[in-house]
């Protein structure tokens, strides 16, 4: 189970909404082989994209006020990418390998200003707090 479900799974247990963009068509398809995805919380509203994972993930970052990033892969830089290049407020939980532990060298390089806003912390409620202030300043 990823970091995405466990996260969902602990909204859904707090009675909160859930909002999954499947790479699928169908439910069919998002729960059956050969490519399989989580099955949704009670809480889940699962939007089908049928635009397989990347399409997916720009219709999530799009959709975001702030994105938190937690260890992660390629999947995970891909959606950074999309986060910084339109704007968005960046959350990073540190000390939580995978990619996270170099988005600081990869945002040195980038020579674009975005109006993306990074903010990072190594508690996680600590970072949510940072995120949730960034976003009340911003509005």
């Amino acid at each position: 189970m990823g970091v995405p479900d466990e996260a969902a799974r602990g909204a859904s247990k707090e009675k909160g909404t859930v909002i999954a963009f499947s790479p699928t068509n169908n439910l069919k398809e998002h729960l059956n082989p050969p490519i399989s995805y989580p099955k949704p919380t009670p809480q889940t509203i699962l939007i089908f994209t049928g635009s397989g994972k990347e399409g997916r993930n720009v219709l999530s970052v799009k959709n975001c006020d702030a994105v938190v990033f937690i260890g992660g892969s390629i999947g995970t830089l891909t959606e950074f990418s999309l986060a910084y290049h339109m704007g968005k407020v960046i959350g990073i939980l540190k000390n939580t390998g995978g990619i996270t532990k170099k988005i600081p060298e990869i945002t040195n390089e980038i020579k674009k200003d975005t109006g993306a806003i990074l903010v990072s912390d190594t508690d996680p409620k600590n970072l949510v707090k940072k995120i949730i202030d960034v976003l009340k300043q911003k509005k």
